[in-house]
């Protein structure tokens, strides 16, 4: 069994210490080098060894300066407002898949609504929703054209959703999904 502890200090204090074990790491993990452990909660203790997990592989299996890619949300569940019902597309006109969509089912009447498509780069491509009252149904799709009216690129794209209401609330949402064929 393989262990070392990791501790945390200020001005010679320790914050925090624990040792962890590569038993820890998930069972699938047939070679943990190069695989950090993550911590999936800040609200459990650091020294449970369920509160953490082999970083994602498609994360690069660690995310150094990044949210960590196994975090639990706390506070309870955060459910997102809207789903995307087409995670890739392909806006080729041959019928199949030819827009993303995405449907906003139970969220706040009250809220206003803006809705950004970004390319893996952070720039924005097009903007859906300009401040808009979407209800608590609609269903809003994007056909791969930029602001400029032509076809985007093949690749990952990143979708803003942003929520906000009169009392100042704010809520932003993100989801990824794929242009895979023009």
């Amino acid at each position: 069994e393989d262990s070392d502890n990791v501790s945390l200090l200020v001005n010679g204090v320790v914050i925090d210490s624990f040792t962890y074990s590569s038993d820890w790491h998930h069972p699938v993990v047939a070679d943990q080098n190069g695989v950090s452990l993550e911590r999936v909660s800040t609200e459990v203790g650091t020294t449970i060894a369920a509160n953490w997990h082999s970083a994602s592989s498609l994360a690069g299996n660690a995310t150094p300066t990044g949210e960590n890619s196994q975090r639990l949300s706390t506070g309870g569940t955060v459910e997102q407002p809207f789903s995307l019902t087409t995670r890739n597309f392909s806006p080729n006109d041959d019928g199949f898949k030819d827009f993303m969509a995405m449907e906003f089912n139970n969220a706040s009447t009250d809220d206003i609504t803006s809705v950004w498509v970004y390319d893996r780069e952070g720039r924005e491509v097009i903007q859906l929703v300009s401040n808009e009252l979407v209800g608590s149904k609609a269903l809003v799709t994007w056909d791969g054209r930029t602001e400029d009216n032509t076809v985007a690129t093949m690749g990952i794209y990143i979708l803003l959703v942003r929520l906000w209401n009169t009392n100042g609330d704010v809520k932003d949402y993100q989801e990824s999904f794929a242009l895979i064929d023009r």
